[in-house]
């Protein structure tokens, strides 16, 4: 990578995003290592358009032999190798609030039509009013998608990722996203979301994790949280 793309862009990764406006993949990046990230993020109102292509990193993360087999389904048990890259970082993933999973992020950035895949950490993690649209995140060591609150996460695939599928902040639209075979469960998710049209799969079953119940949920039931140390081990809402 030349850098020069934004002020502050130097050559090599991260590709560094310092203005607001949109920005189209012309090919393929490659991450080195498990410990570099793709794009890092620095202003507000950026539009990343991966264009059909992928950020790639060298992570994988098998899915399934008959000794990972849940109800028919094969998920992934481990990743190789983990480390800190994060595909598109537009946040920080590593401060979990009552309103999301990121910190101190840029508002307003979106990440639309491609894949994230091998990153050695997460594949996308974005502040509030993120948007993330038709986007693959596959074989990532941690969460294949975070985004702060008041985000839209539409149309988009989770599969075998060592962590969650996807991450959603407090007051979100999360619709038609499908989230399979990841290590952790499909979504976690924060209070007053809409949910429509999904399909997503914890080790054989169908899982979705709430902070709460005021979420709505226009085709599952919802039943009674327990408290967050529990969480990771419930499906607290269930496909009807």
């Amino acid at each position: 990578m030349a850098g020069g793309v934004t002020p502050g862009d130097a050559a090599g990764f991260p590709v560094t995003l310092s203005l607001p406006g949109t920005y189209r993949l012309s090919g393929n990046l490659t991450v080195p290592d498990a410990n570099t990230n793709g794009i890092e993020v620095k202003a507000n109102n950026v539009v990343i358009d991966l264009n059909g292509f992928s950020i790639l990193g060298p992570t994988v993360c098998p899915i399934g032999s008959t000794t990972t087999s849940n109800n028919g389904e094969t998920i992934v048990t481990a990743c190789s190798p983990t480390g800190s890259g994060i595909g598109v970082k537009a946040g920080d993933p590593y401060t979990i609030s009552s309103t999301g999973p990121v910190a101190n992020g840029q508002v307003g950035v979106r990440v639309i039509n491609g894949n994230i895949s091998g990153m050695g950490s997460h594949g996308v993690v974005l502040g509030p009013a993120g948007r993330v649209e038709n986007l693959t995140a596959q074989s990532n060591g941690g969460n294949g998608v975070m985004s702060g609150r008041g985000s839209i996460v539409r149309n988009n695939i989770g599969i075998g990722n060592g962590g969650i599928g996807f991450f959603v902040g407090n007051a979100s639209i999360i619709q038609g996203n499908t989230a399979t075979l990841n290590m952790g469960i499909g979504f976690e998710v924060g209070s007053g979301l809409t949910f429509d049209a999904f399909l997503t799969m914890w080790r054989g079953k169908t899982a979705v994790l709430l902070e709460s119940c005021s979420s709505e949920i226009r085709r599952p039931t919802c039943s009674p949280t327990t408290p967050r140390s529990r969480r990771r081990a419930l499906e607290s809402v269930r496909m009807a």
